[in-house]
């Protein structure tokens, strides 16, 4: 991604899990782009489960032959040291597009041409299923866990390595046998928590579409689910999407999964 005419490129993460794009502060210095208001706290995962709003500008972003301009950002933080990147890509980014992630040729590409979404729905040889925009800019669909009798909505998103489940789900008396024997170190937008409990589910399905064996972290997702509207127990991460190509069609509130590995 190139952002306001520089030639050298950025690395930036497509976060489905983000509202809002972010760049991270050490970038922001670089480029010059300074905060321009701040608004209090955003919820994330890691921490104490929030950071400080810090408002920036950017005067174009390039992704492709893609460009547009007068992009807010947040600006804040990068907790990750092992793994650099200069940002992440949010839904008010690529919300007026017509978005394809495709894990299997390590792609995404983005059009606005109505015959294009129109190809798409009469076309597509996916499995069409039905998202939720919570209050707080979060896309949330049905997933079904092995060992829980109803659907649990679950954040899908593309910028968390791994999957989650709520603490609460975690309670469920099923949930006991599931539990790993490792504990994980989780890097989130909110900051760092050691020894976060790991689990193997021994299903989990989205759609039509079922994975066995997908780790998770059992998370507090309280403060999330404070700003979210309706209640999420957990979150759809890279683990699992990494078997699909994706195509969200934000203008009908869909997701169409194909899977590039067998199921």
């Amino acid at each position: 991604m190139y952002v306001n005419g520089r030639d050298e490129p950025l690395r930036f993460v497509l976060d489905t899990g983000s509202g809002i794009s972010v760049i991270s502060d050490q970038t922001a210095k670089k480029l010059g782009v300074r905060s321009i208001t701040k608004g209090g706290f955003a919820r994330g995962i890691g921490g104490d489960g929030k950071f400080e709003i810090v408002y920036g500008l950017l005067n174009e972003v390039k992704i492709g032959d893609v460009a547009l301009r007068q992009v807010p950002v947040y600006l804040r933080k990068f907790h990750n040291e092992s793994h650099q990147v200069d940002g992440y890509i949010g839904l008010a980014l690529i919300s007026k597009f017509l978005t394809t992630i495709d894990y299997g040729s390590q792609t995404f590409s983005l059009t606005r041409k109505s015959d294009d979404r129109k190809e798409f729905a009469e076309n597509s040889e996916g499995v069409s299923l039905p998202l939720r925009l919570t209050s707080s800019g979060f896309l949330s669909g049905e997933v079904t866990l092995e060992g829980v009798v109803a659907p649990l909505n679950f954040i899908v998103d593309t910028g968390a390595s791994i999957s989650v489940i709520s603490s609460d789900v975690a309670q469920v008396e099923s949930m006991s046998s599931f539990i790993g024997k490792e504990k994980l170190r989780v890097i989130g937008s909110a900051g760092v928590t050691d020894g976060v409990q790991t689990y193997k589910l021994p299903k989990v399905t989205f759609g039509q579409h079922t994975r066995k064996d997908i780790m998770a972290v059992a998370l507090d997702l309280d403060l999330i689910n404070e700003a979210s509207g309706f209640e999420q127990s957990g979150i759809l991460g890279g683990n699992f999407l990494k078997n699909y190509r994706m195509t969200f069609d934000f203008k009908n509130s869909r997701v169409t999964f194909v899977s590039v590995k067998p199921e």
